[in-house]
């Protein structure tokens, strides 16, 4: 890391309640609102902003990949819930329905591979 978050004056990080000495590196890199304040009061340099917007950005990243991963373990959820109600449909059905249901089955039986196949790209 270059020297973007050296420390040039005493300040204590808020979220760890760690305290930095001059000389030291900020770490784990602050946000960029703290990057900022820290800035103007003199305790970081102006490109520890910059290094602010990247952890602000890989923040954003972290989280949108993990409510992807919560939303496809939904779908597969429901998926495998909706196979499970097939099949016992077929099971029951008449014989007359079963071309039906066997149907039934098989589309809730491919709609589960795509999205168990979709959760694992997101893995």
């Amino acid at each position: 890391m270059s020297t973007a978050l050296r420390v040039l004056a005493e300040c204590v990080d808020f979220r760890t309640k760690k305290r930095f000495f001059p000389g030291d590196t900020f770490d784990p890199p602050p946000t960029e609102e703290q990057a900022t304040r820290l800035h103007k009061a003199g305790c970081l340099p102006e490109a520890a902003i910059a290094e602010g917007k990247k952890t602000d950005e890989a923040v954003r990243k972290r989280s949108a990949a993990a409510e992807a991963r919560s939303a496809a373990t939904l779908v597969v959820t429901s998926a495998r819930a909706d196979l499970t109600t097939a099949e016992a449909e077929l099971a029951t059905a008449a014989e007359d329905a079963k071309p039906a249901a066997t149907k039934k089955v098989a589309d809730a039986k491919a709609a589960l591979e795509k999205a168990e196949a979709d959760l694992a790209k997101l893995k």
